[in-house]
């Protein structure tokens, strides 16, 4: 747990790194440390400010409106994928999702996630091994809709070499895992064995932890056992990742663009920023995708012409308009629930 947590905040401060300064790998090699690493900056610090100083603060205001409907979607869908299992509030489903975004915000290695999960199943009296496996098929959709929208992104921009490279890899572990979880909801014994065959190259006790840990997530799919759910759930899924990209195409009017390539096709641009910035909150980091988040989101920018400078503080209004709501509803939705941070941590740390 500790080699995950220095490995997140490494690659925090590695993006933010890459994010101010461009490392001259030929300086360092000769022995000039100093001027190799900091002697390139990437970003003029006072043009960021004006930047910022420039920027549309009423859109942002409506993305943050945007960003709260988006999360009464996410929060509908797990009542929906709940349902099968034990019947969950909408208020209780919102509460849990905001208690685990402000746990992913201020806790190390995403431990949000299992909040959400435990809060989830101590109010409702679900089972904790169904609130997980149904938090990880919620996961498995949005890998769905992340997937589409990089073969959309490949269809009609340009995606720099590693970075399509790596989609594809992606692309297909995700293809190999829709038809395990296929295998699992419809020849549940099969898929074990599957599971159980794979799993040999780990020791006998933590194999069989392994194991039931797959059995247990396999209530979370009991949803799809029910046909009339699946449009509903595809429904919300659909529109909560379409207003994700009306959110982007709107975050593109915070700057002036025109003598960028943002504006030449700001359709295919929301497409291509959806999927680098989604794919980059997965990247390890510290609490709160702080530097990998903007990083990720500057490189995406650059890949548009648009100016470091430009390009950072875009990443940095957009992160403020995610942390600060989910932080600070998170927190209302602790107290609401009569919920400690600090029971909720400990929970998570024993579990991980």
């Amino acid at each position: 747990m500790k080699g995950k947590l220095f490995l997140g905040i490494f690659l925090s401060l590695l993006f933010i790194y890459l994010s101010f300064w461009k490392p001259d790998t030929g300086l360092i090699f000769s022995g000039s440390l100093l001027q190799g690493f900091f002697g390139s900056p990437r970003i003029d610090v006072g043009q960021m400010l004006e930047a910022l100083r420039s920027a549309k603060y009423l859109i942002l205001i409506v993305i943050v409106l945007f960003l709260y409907l988006g999360w009464w979607i996410r929060a509908w869908r797990w009542q929906l994928l709940a349902e099968p299992v034990k019947k969950v509030s909408a208020g209780l489903s919102f509460s849990a999702l905001m208690i685990g975004y402000l746990g992913n915000n201020v806790l190390p290695l995403r431990a949000g996630e299992f909040m959400r999960a435990f809060v989830a199943a101590k109010r409702s009296g679900m089972p904790m091994s169904s609130a997980l496996g149904v938090v990880v098929v919620e996961r498995v959709l949005d890998m769905l809709m992340l997937m589409l929208c990089f073969t959309l992104s490949l269809l009609f921009f340009p995606l720099p070499g590693l970075f399509r490279k790596t989609g594809i890899v992606v692309l297909i572990g995700t293809a190999v895992l829709v038809v395990f979880l296929l295998l699992l909801l419809y020849q549940r014994d099969r898929a074990l064995d599957i599971a159980e065959f794979f799993l040999k190259v780990f020791p006998r006790r933590l194999r069989r932890k392994l194991l039931k840990i797959i059995s247990d997530f396999a209530d979370g799919l009991e949803v799809f056992r029910r046909s009339e759910r699946y449009f509903l759930v595809i429904m919300w899924t659909v529109v909560m990742w379409g207003l994700y990209f009306v959110i982007i195409y709107i975050s593109l009017y915070l700057f002036d663009f025109t003598d960028t390539l943002i504006y030449q096709a700001p359709a295919v641009t929301s497409v291509v920023m959806m999927t680098i910035t989604t794919a980059g909150i997965g990247i390890p980091s510290a609490p709160g995708a702080v530097g990998t988040y903007h990083g990720v989101c500057l490189f995406g920018m650059e890949l548009f012409k648009v100016p470091s400078e430009v390009g950072l503080s875009y990443a940095i209004l957009l992160h403020i308009a995610n942390y600060l709501p989910m932080t600070l509803i998170g927190i209302v939705c602790l107290f609401k629930e009569g919920l400690h941070l600090t029971e909720l941590a400990g929970a998570a740390r024993d579990k991980t």
